[in-house]
């Protein structure tokens, strides 16, 4: 089985002809690492995961770019991502629920189920019996901090921060390879963010899963991360900004809270090193 679940290459996404939003030179994403992904707000992170979770085709208006996202599929050939763009919108969505799970900063729960509803959608769809995907929701509700009375509740009924939390746990009950998250913690408080990472970086360690989750919150990344790949914002000549990644800049977390560069330099405080890579040009 290949080390990497992810490896893209020579990779531009942009949204108009000529403009580009994000340029990745060469990245590869670990099998079972908890990756994040760190910039300014305009650099490019969510273009990031629209392409990645093939949300929306970001290389349309460039150059062919099939096989620059390549994904490799613990059990079957490897895909080149980029190349279901040429497939109709079901067999995407089909991909999609086979192989990813999402967890957003807007929740996007369903507000006519239950919230138990909501916490087993995805893993009934897998074929899951309700009594199966009933224990394993309630586990991760007493080990995420909801209250057992919420599994029977209403959307409405709950906090922003419960709802955020029944998002976490809908997208782990999915059956996913590779769980992408987008500012998935930004509208928690620091002990909750930190409560939800720690079920996620457990849970995906248990399961010997894959994350990449997108993020500003650096301290969030330093401390959760098994790599920390930021993207640093440059201009082009016209002045406007784009997002560029470069492999060679990929912090590599330790045990002791330190980080190596790929080319085995130390780096002591990762946190204020990823604050000047990201913010000057």
């Amino acid at each position: 089985m290949r080390n990497n679940i992810l490896e893209i290459r020579d990779l531009q996404c942009a949204y108009q002809p000529g403009q580009v939003v994000l340029d990745i030179s060469s990245i590869d994403i670990g099998r079972e690492k908890l990756v994040f992904v760190v910039g300014v707000s305009g650099g490019g992170k969510s273009t990031l995961l629209e392409t990645l979770g093939l949300m929306n085709n970001t290389t349309a208006c460039l150059p062919d770019h099939d096989a620059a996202v390549r994904f490799f599929p613990a059990a079957a050939e490897s895909v080149p991502l980029l190349g279901l763009w040429a497939a109709d919108d079901a067999t995407r969505s089909a991909f999609r629920r086979h192989y990813f799970s999402f967890i957003f900063q807007h929740t996007n729960l369903m507000p006519n189920f239950s919230a138990g509803e909501n916490m087993m959608a995805a893993a009934l769809l897998t074929g899951l019996s309700v009594a199966e995907a009933t224990d394993k929701v309630r586990v991760l509700m007493e080990q995420i901090g909801l209250p057992a009375a919420v599994f029977s509740g209403t959307v409405r009924e709950l906090s922003g921060g419960q709802r955020q939390r029944l998002a976490f746990i809908r997208a782990l009950m999915a059956d996913h390879e590779l769980l992408l998250g987008d500012e998935p913690t930004g509208n928690l408080d620091v002990r909750t963010a930190e409560v939800c990472m720690e079920l996620l970086r457990s849970h995906l360690r248990s399961q010997r899963k894959s994350a990449v989750i997108v993020t500003h919150d650096l301290r969030l990344a330093c401390r959760y991360a098994d790599c920390i790949i930021p993207i640093r914002l440059r201009y082009d000549t016209d002045g406007r900004p784009y997002g560029c990644v470069d492999g060679a800049e990929v912090l590599l977390m330790q045990s002791d809270g330190s980080a190596l560069l790929p080319t085995g330099k130390r780096i002591g405080d990762p946190q204020e090193h990823l604050y000047h890579a990201i913010t000057y040009p």
